[in-house]
């Protein structure tokens, strides 16, 4: 961020007789500090950020600008609302995408696509979100990206999941793991632990889902950042809690499930397990229990379980 600052700096002022090549580097130095935020959860800052490039974009960007900076519009809005997709968030990915084909870019092209299939996974699209991946993920290992490749198979095996496909998110888990460990992608490995532990609870394997879950946890936790997915481990560790009767960590597990930092749950599924931690932090264990239990095959139906 230091250097940035510099090289902005080092630029005269903004005005408007400079040239659009002055322009674009100017942009290009709002947009390079916008990921950074991104990643700090500094969100406010980011904002600052897009609305100070907004205009400047519009006049002078070029078409690969725009299409940063509509990524940077669209994952502002996920952080924001956490995960949540507004109208406007997958307008964003959409301009980012039409911007990538006037590039003719390929690696642009293939982050846009991956973007648009995020985007339809969380508006629950499954079948839109597979294709818009699955061409994300072909083109990343035309390209060698590696980062591509692990995101796309990271979320393709959410929606192998999300579909029910016991044998389908074990394959696609496999290639998952395997390339993110390649580039110690500690978020990606985590996950595909905790994918192997809904895995395991889905065969009635108990004992496996609580070390898969437990291992998935460990790995997010050092993260500088609160990883905002953990229900991919949680809601297993939930039903082995339940089924064992070990009602304490189930709590504790289920209050993770609703902290700020994560991905916000359906709302048939939150007020549930707002109801069983209202219960027990009033010591009534038996409500509780009563209330968590319901949303195990609720959550089951909604693919998380």
């Amino acid at each position: 961020m230091h250097a940035y600052h510099v090289a902005e700096d080092t630029l005269s002022a903004p005005s408007l007789e400079q040239p659009p090549v002055w322009w674009q580097e100017w942009i290009q130095i709002q947009l390079d500090q916008m990921w950074p935020r991104y990643m700090l959860v500094q969100m406010r800052e980011m904002a600052e950020l897009v609305e100070k490039a907004r205009l400047p974009v519009e006049q002078h960007g070029t078409a690969a600008q725009r299409v940063a900076f509509f990524q940077n519009l669209y994952l502002l809005n996920l952080r924001r609302d956490r995960y949540v997709v507004s109208d406007q968030t997958r307008e964003y990915a959409y301009a980012a995408l039409k911007a990538s084909q006037e590039t003719g870019n390929t690696i642009d092209i293939a982050w846009a696509n991956y973007f648009v299939g995020y985007c339809h996974l969380w508006l629950g699209d499954l079948a839109e979100a597979e294709e818009r991946m699955q061409a994300a993920l072909a083109l990343g290992e035309r390209t060698g990206d590696m980062m591509l490749q692990s995101r796309c198979l990271a979320f393709l095996t959410i929606v192998c999941r999300k579909r029910g496909l016991v044998d389908a998110t074990r394959h696609a888990n496999f290639r998952a793991l395997e390339v993110a460990t390649s580039i110690e992608v500690v978020e990606f490995i985590g996950m595909a632990k905790a994918n192997q532990a809904w895995i395991a609870w889905r065969g009635g394997k108990l004992s496996e889902a609580v070390d898969y879950g437990q291992a998935a946890l460990e790995l997010w936790q050092p993260l500088p950042i609160i990883y905002a997915f953990q229900w991919t481990a949680l809601w297993p560790l939930i039903g082995v809690a339940l089924a064992q009767n070990h009602l304490s960590e189930a709590m504790n597990y289920a209050r993770t499930l609703l902290a700020p930092e994560q991905q916000c749950l359906p709302d048939a599924l939150s007020k549930l397990v707002e109801a069983a931690l209202q219960a027990w932090d009033s010591a009534q264990p038996e409500a509780a229990q009563a209330s968590l239990q319901q949303v195990i095959p609720l959550a089951h139906e909604m693919g998380y379980l």
